[in-house]
């Protein structure tokens, strides 16, 4: 009907939530962005920090999710340079092997052990993504 409203049963769109995966191991990173865009998220690639700086000052991620034991840096190392260099804001989602120290020191907050439910990764992506 011209000029009346549309009903829609999922309610307001909500806007697409942009993530960037940074991880070296690149099953485990296709694994992740068919999963996050099954769920309707645009999800961008990156197979180590040099390259994800790169991405990150050129484009806008609501959520970066960022493996521990990347090349030539840390995690840890790759959020506190994103952060220093102001390059657009993001949330980020480090990914921690179980080995690894606990959070003291850590360049975020949000923090998920390798391995992980893929649910709860969709979960966690999708609530920082929209806050």
């Amino acid at each position: 009907m011209p000029g009346g409203r549309r009903s829609s049963r999922s309610g307001p769109q909500q806007k697409a939530v942009h993530v960037l995966v940074v991880e070296d191991d690149q099953e485990l990173a296709a694994t992740m962005a068919r999963t996050l865009r099954q769920d309707g998220m645009a999800v961008d690639l990156a197979g180590n920090g040099d390259i994800a700086l790169a991405m990150s000052c050129a484009t806008r991620h609501d959520v970066v999710i960022v493996a521990h034991d990347l090349q030539p840096f840390t995690g840890d190392d790759l959020c506190k340079q994103l952060h220093e260099r102001g390059c657009r804001s993001a949330f980020l989602l480090l990914l921690s092997a179980p080995t690894s120290a606990g959070p003291n020191g850590r360049a975020t907050e949000h923090h998920l052990n390798k391995p992980f439910d893929v649910a709860d990764l969709v979960a966690r992506t999708r609530m920082l993504g929209t806050q």
